[in-house]
């Protein structure tokens, strides 16, 4: 292992564990920051001199960077430490407390694993830059901001086709229930914690039953999940799923998912026979 990790490594070819993802992460930041750090093909190579990553020997600089270098197992010590001097049980307020610990240059001034190679303040402002990265990249996998529209009951029993209104979309996933992922776990850990926090918000529920169709008056009420299940499988035929990427006017990625199922009613006619 430790020849593998050595001779990719030279070539900038990294091998991270993910056990420790914010370990990972902030390492690789230390990694981005560093002018000594050159792959091949880097655009700040200005001449053969300072090619650093050449084919065979690579750059030797990318060692302390590896899994077995002592940036990354100092990164690891000094976590450790952090998590030592945090006596909380609630996993919320430990994430916070964690983050804002690890952002401010005390921890690193304390410890002074880093003489003459980082300061405090880089530390610092390199796990800030860490955290913020960290967090956006589970924000683009939580489907922040996405939004719902459903047909109403009036609408759904009707033969009228329309098109929905932008007021008429409801926000299922923003600024109050956004999933926050862990800096103490394993990315194998977050991304578990996320499949279920977008299952819980996004699977339709067959027994949810918190209002009796019949006694609604108000048939322009949106159809709720059970009702959804049983129009889209009273008829036992297959479903149809649509997905459409586009950009909108400030350059923002979007996706609108559809899903269809067949329109067949009780005056239909099969095959010309009354």
């Amino acid at each position: 292992m430790e020849r593998a990790i050595n001779t990719t490594c030279v070539l900038c070819f990294i091998l991270r564990d993910l056990k420790y993802e914010f370990a990972a992460r902030f390492t690789d930041e230390l990694l981005l920051r560093d002018r000594n750090a050159k792959a091949i093909g880097d655009p700040n190579i200005c001449t053969r001199a300072a090619m650093n990553a050449i084919i065979v020997e690579g750059n030797m600089h990318f060692l302390k960077y590896s899994l077995l270098g002592h940036v990354y197992l100092l990164i690891l010590i000094i976590i450790e430490e952090v998590m030592k001097g945090l006596n909380i049980d609630f996993i919320m307020r430990l994430n916070l407390a964690f983050a804002d610990k690890l952002t401010r240059p005390a921890i690193y001034k304390q410890l002074a694993f880093f003489p003459g190679e980082f300061s405090a303040l880089k530390l610092a402002i390199a796990a800030r830059t860490t955290l913020e990265k960290f967090q956006n990249d589970y924000k683009l996998g939580r489907l922040y901001n996405l939004t719902e529209w459903r047909i109403s009951r009036r609408r759904a029993e009707s033969n009228m086709h329309f098109a929905p209104q932008q007021n008429q979309y409801t926000t299922l996933i923003g600024e109050n229930n956004f999933f926050q992922p862990f800096i103490t776990l394993s990315m194998q850990e977050n991304s578990k914690n996320l499949a279920y926090y977008l299952t819980a918000i996004l699977r339709l529920n067959p027994v949810e039953r918190y209002v009796d169709p019949n006694n609604v008056d108000d048939q322009d009420t949106k159809l709720l999940d059970f009702e959804i299940l049983e129009y889209a499988s009273q008829n036992d035929l297959p479903i149809f799923i649509s997905i459409d990427g586009s950009v909108d006017q400030n350059g923002t990625a979007t996706t609108s998912i559809s899903v269809l199922a067949p329109d067949i009613r009780d005056t239909d006619e099969l095959n010309g026979i009354e």
